[in-house]
């Protein structure tokens, strides 16, 4: 994770990267550099009932988005 997280700088257009990381495994590595910024997302919808939020976080994996930070978002 961290040779494609050093490769992420040598492609152009650093300022348009998105990176969607379902099941965010290693998400710590972009965390714990202060290069990035990592927001986690909630997939389950917002108005599920109870019962169904606890069926879906089951089975559903977390999931983040990473951006560089300071590339003017």
């Amino acid at each position: 994770m961290s040779r494609f997280q050093e490769r992420i700088f040598q492609l152009p257009r650093r300022d348009k990267i998105r990176i969607f990381y379902y099941n965010c495994a290693h998400a710590d590595v972009f965390e714990n550099d202060p290069r990035f910024s990592v927001e986690y997302l909630d997939l389950i919808p917002n108005g599920c009932s109870a019962r169904r939020r606890e069926t879906l976080q089951r089975f559903l994996e977390r999931a983040a988005v990473i951006r560089l930070k300071g590339t003017g978002r």
